[in-house]
């Protein structure tokens, strides 16, 4: 957990922590967030974005 915590704290997008295209079920190579579409659009292939949120204020922690 507290690598992804971490890794949210890198990005410039508040709450993205990562993203990546993944085809046949490895992953192929991280991706920025601006590439997402047009690998999503690619044959085969699949784009994971791992997002954190704080559910803290909500109670939920």
């Amino acid at each position: 957990m507290d690598t992804i915590l971490a890794r949210a704290a890198e990005n410039a997008e508040p709450g993205l922590v990562a993203a990546g295209v993944y085809a046949r079920g490895q992953r192929v190579q991280d991706i920025r967030i601006e590439e997402a579409g047009a690998w999503s659009r690619k044959e085969g292939r699949v784009v994971w974005i791992g997002l954190y949120v704080r559910f803290k204020r909500m109670g939920w922690l």
